[in-house]
């Protein structure tokens, strides 16, 4: 437990093209005004650096009426208010639309973050794969965190503190081999 970045797969090499950069500059931007949103807020960006998709949802989910050919290859990034990590559903959408890369911000005890998925060597793992592994690596997880506290190698403050969502999303990459990590920005 503990760790903050971490993924199964391996993204591709290369160098990184003059739009590449033009797309992650113009997703940073986006992530910087919504990651304090109260609701989700998210932005679909397609691989030629177009905003197909900009929408406003509730505190709990937002929802982006774009096909899985509109999706493919693209960027979708949005806010989580909570801070959390992602959702199951979040990592099928990735799936079924094989976007590029998805995306979640957030703040958590005034520190922002940044998670991102991305598929690996063989692409997304299937939905059924992803909501299977996902389920009992966070039944393991908190379990875990439970033994933990009652037998004393876990402090309250580590109880509280531990992101489930985080933990198992890294168990789920490495099992399903796909890229997943989340960092401070």
């Amino acid at each position: 437990m503990g760790r903050s970045s971490g993924g199964g797969g391996r993204g591709g090499g290369g160098g990184v093209s003059s739009l590449d950069k033009k797309i992650s500059n113009m997703i940073l931007e986006k992530e910087s005004s919504i990651y304090r949103n109260k609701r989700e807020s998210a932005y679909v960006i397609d691989s030629n650096g177009n905003v197909i998709a900009d929408k406003v949802g509730t505190k709990n989910g937002v929802t982006v009426y774009l096909s899985n050919e509109e999706m493919n290859g693209s960027v979708f990034t949005h806010n989580h208010p909570g801070g959390s990590s992602f959702s199951t559903n979040d990592i099928c959408v990735a799936s079924k639309g094989n976007l590029k890369e998805i995306r979640a911000v957030g703040e958590v005890d005034g520190k922002r973050y940044i998670y991102s998925a991305k598929p690996g060597r063989n692409g997304w793992p299937t939905r059924n794969a992803i909501a299977n592994a996902y389920n009992r690596y966070q039944q393991e997880v908190k379990n875990e965190l439970v033994n933990g506290f009652r037998n004393g190698t876990i402090s309250k403050s580590q109880y509280y503190k531990t992101d489930v969502n985080h933990e198992s999303w890294l168990r789920v990459a490495q099992e399903l081999r796909f890229v997943y990590t989340r960092n401070e920005f």
